[in-house]
């Protein structure tokens, strides 16, 4: 297994999202609001025929309250349908009134936009985020589940863990192990054991990095175990 390389900072953040975004997204949701493309489309209206008709939409998507009144302005925008639910996504991502659910509908299947989603709004518990990373974000999952286990560093000390062994698929395995080690050998509590049926996966990552402290996440955040990704 290759040495310890910093982890990707996806820090796709979402202001960049509309660069990166190649790949089509689904309708969120089977909802129709005519009455507020109408509305769109009269405001656009002096760009009617031409490609920056779909941009004004970009831009207007952002004001809708609702993923229904944004599903209904995206719907007409064309090339432009990406960046314009993004548009919507990064206007609520940081609004509570907006649950997750509804920024993973406006995403639609686009894995970069979901990877922002999940990592700015995770679930509570980590077996739950993980789930996330596998449904919503698999082409970056190895990123995704090491974003999730840092955010529970130390992992031996998180009282989840029991739980998390207990319920883990095998895909989940490796990372866990990898973060256990982590966690025993930049100085947490407890002991590779802890890791249960993974301790003997545990042992070489505790011994990496207890060689080389600075590579710990305590000292670099974004530093973090390269785990194959089956």
């Amino acid at each position: 297994m290759p040495p310890p390389r910093p982890l990707i900072a996806v820090a796709l953040s979402l202001s960049g999202l509309s660069l990166l975004l190649a790949s089509s997204i689904t309708d969120a949701a089977d909802v129709q609001a005519p009455e507020v493309w109408q509305a769109s489309a009269d405001a656009c209206g002096d760009y009617a025929g031409t490609s920056t008709f779909g941009f004004c939409l970009q831009r207007l998507s952002a004001q809708a309250e609702r993923l229904e009144e944004m599903v209904g302005i995206c719907a007409g925008s064309g090339e432009w349908e990406v960046a314009c639910r993004v548009a919507w996504v990064r206007t609520h991502i940081h609004d509570r009134r907006t649950d997750r659910a509804a920024l993973l509908a406006g995403c639609g299947a686009d894995p970069d936009c979901n990877f922002v989603v999940t990592d700015q709004r995770p679930s509570g518990s980590i077996k739950d985020q993980l789930d996330d990373c596998a449904e919503h974000v698999r082409p970056y999952l190895g990123d995704c589940a090491g974003h999730t286990l840092r955010r529970f560093h130390p992992l031996t000390a998180s009282p989840e863990l029991p739980a998390l062994l207990n319920e883990a698929e095998p895909w989940m395995y490796q990372h866990i192990a990898a973060w256990a080690g982590v966690a025993v050998g930049c100085g947490g509590p407890g002991s590779c054991d802890d890791a249960g049926p993974l301790a003997r996966d545990c042992a070489p990552w505790r011994d990496r990095y207890a060689k080389s402290p600075a590579n710990c996440p305590s000292a670099t955040p974004l530093h973090a175990p390269t785990v194959q990704v089956n």
